[in-house]
């Protein structure tokens, strides 16, 4: 099967970037990517997305790289609160 020059020369461009960065790293930002579009084109939850996707980074910290080149390292941001037990602090 023949794929185009800018394909391939995509493909070079992920081999390439996953040395410097990480494989796994871009493996993972692909699965968030995927994941995102599941829920922006096709109405997934995020869940559905991302068990659909086969895991990846969290949706917002994937949007936070992507939009302010950084992420929140403590995770607080992206961890949903949990509500106390009664009578717990």
């Amino acid at each position: 099967m023949k794929i185009s020059k800018r394909e391939q020369d995509a493909i070079k461009a992920m081999v390439e970037a996953g040395r410097e960065f990480g494989f796994g790293n871009l493996i993972n930002h692909l699965k968030s990517a995927l994941a995102a579009s599941l829920m922006e084109h096709h109405g997934f939850t995020e869940k559905e997305a991302q068990s659909a996707a086969g895991g990846g980074y969290l949706i917002a910290m994937h949007r936070d790289i992507l939009v302010n080149a950084e992420w929140d390292e403590t995770g607080k941001r992206y961890t949903p609160l949990r509500p106390q037990r009664e009578g717990t602090r």
